[in-house]
């Protein structure tokens, strides 16, 4: 503490342990001020006090005792009020925080049992769609199964009904005749024509707003990831049917970079804000969360498994998940060989009833069959080329596409060998035009005679979606934008989705 006389010639007091320790007034107890009628001033002593306290204490002492009973209240050294000098306090003397530092941990205890709590609720919200979804998943099947009781009677086997013979029932209803092979060739030689816009619908005003989606195959509708703020992000539920009727569903706080649907009516999200999120389709609310070490870039369900999941990393590691449990993880997938880069794509692919993760980051492709197995696709047609997309196509194919700083390259691979590191090229796209950004590809074969399958990918240079069959140009739409993602919509139309518009694709046959 440093003491003025008249503020300008600051003297050093000679003060007490106790007084140096304490930022309050020993005879009132309440902490002094800077200035006022409680600053804190200080005897010839050297001790302490608030002026209004010691002045009151001086004045007292001289009615009682005169001039020689006035005394320090701490020493007890003769004092007068002459000698008070205005103290300006140099430093805070520490308090015993022992209350407080109670305090705050009870504060944090509470905190920590309450996010357990809503874990515990989400948790339960989960169970409880999942359970919802179950229950009218065997209702139907019931429905089913009594209106099938109550129509048929037993019927010869299949291989006792003779071509084009109705099928007697109990009610007498000709059931529609079992068609011949003749008929089935008859149906089989029409010959894919041509594609054209089944629908469009702009999702805003704003570019840059959706990158990914997911179809519900069994409503025939698009989830659609959308940046709604910088920090919110959720998914567009939209229904081709009835575009009025579309709605915009909340989940992360940071961009959405891939979405997932499973049957049981749950949306899988992950995205930047190091979180994967379990969405129910039938209250439209989040049900479920798991915290990521850093941010998601891809996810998948196990198509084996209900509650098995997965997460690709922006470090290509890959967690594991029991969607039941998501406070820990199953595995956690990383090697040496694997570079550190955003693992783009993630899928799961059952190989002899086993599932295999088969993924793709910016350097690399390569399948994990167990967690101490991963094999790196090698590809000499690909050198100097990074891959960009990985999409499954399949059986034991799947569409892997990748870049240089100039051309783009679009290869089926048949990945079905005994070395599965090493997968047999099916078809080759070479493109002329680059590409910068992140834009996922499409493979699937169409219902024709062909049977040959279509590479579906954008162009960002042209703006355009390119398919092409058999290693040839097959068709391309100019829609001034780069296709972001393209998927399959139900088993003819195919689904892509710029970064503010999504399109339907109908297919036209010879015989249409």
């Amino acid at each position: 503490m440093e003491a003025a006389s008249g503020g300008n010639h600051p003297i050093q007091t000679q003060s007490t342990q106790d007084a140096e320790e304490s930022n309050s007034c020993v005879i009132c107890s309440e902490a002094w001020k800077r200035s006022g009628s409680h600053c804190a001033v200080s005897l010839a002593c050297g001790h302490m006090f608030g002026k209004r306290c010691i002045e009151r204490w001086i004045q007292d002492r001289l009615r009682r005792y005169g001039a020689k009973g006035v005394n320090c209240p701490m020493c007890m050294k003769p004092a007068r009020q002459t000698e008070l000098r205005h103290v300006i306090p140099s430093r805070i003397a520490a308090r015993d925080t022992g209350i407080s530092d109670k305090l705050k941990a009870e504060l944090e205890k509470k905190k920590g049992q309450i996010k357990a709590e809503e874990r515990f609720l989400d948790h339960s919200r989960l169970a409880l769609a999942v359970l919802n979804n179950q229950i009218k998943s065997r209702e139907r099947n019931l429905k089913h199964k009594q209106v099938s009781d109550n129509t048929t009677t037993t019927t010869p086997p299949p291989s006792d009904i003779k071509p084009d013979t109705p099928i007697p029932t109990a009610a007498g209803v000709e059931m529609p005749a079992v068609p011949s092979q003749e008929k089935e060739k008859e149906e089989d030689t029409r010959q894919l024509q041509s594609y054209r816009i089944n629908f469009s619908h702009r999702l805003s005003e704003n570019r840059n707003v959706s990158r990914v989606m997911a179809i519900d195959a069994a409503n025939q509708s698009p989830y659609i990831s959308f940046k709604s703020t910088e920090s919110e992000s959720g998914v567009i539920h939209l229904n081709p049917q009835h575009p009025a009727s579309t709605n915009y569903i909340p989940i992360h706080t940071g961009l959405i970079k891939d979405i997932k649907h499973n049957s049981n009516g749950l949306l899988m999200t992950t995205g930047l804000d190091r979180s994967v999120k379990f969405t129910s389709t039938t209250s439209n609310a989040v049900a479920g969360t798991i915290s990521l070490p850093l941010p998601g870039w891809s996810c998948c369900f196990d198509p084996n498994d209900d509650y098995k999941v997965a997460c690709g990393l922006s470090d290509s590691t890959i967690r594991v998940y029991d969607r039941r449990h998501t406070m820990t993880y199953l595995q956690e997938l990383c090697s040496p060989l694997v570079s550190k880069t955003p693992l783009h794509s993630l899928f799961f692919k059952p190989v002899n009833n086993e599932s295999k993760i088969y993924c793709s980051n910016l350097n690399q492709t390569f399948i994990w069959s167990t967690p101490s197995s991963c094999a790196i696709l090698n590809l000499d047609s690909y050198a100097g080329y990074n891959p960009y997309s990985l999409s499954d196509h399949g059986d034991q194919q799947v569409l892997l596409s990748s870049r240089n700083k100039t051309t783009t390259k679009h290869q089926l691979l048949d990945t079905s060998s005994k070395s599965s590191n090493v997968p047999t090229i099916v078809s080759t796209i070479d493109s002329a035009a680059p590409q910068k950004g992140f834009a996922r590809t499409y493979a699937y074969l169409p219902q024709d005679t062909l049977q040959s399958p279509i590479i579906c990918y954008g162009d960002e240079v042209s703006g355009t979606l390119n398919l092409t069959r058999k290693n040839q140009v097959f068709q391309h739409f100019n829609i001034h934008s780069c296709p972001l993602d393209i998927i399959l919509f139900d088993t003819e139309r195919l689904a892509f989705l710029t970064d503010n518009r999504f399109f339907l694709l109908k297919p036209l046959y010879t015989t249409d």
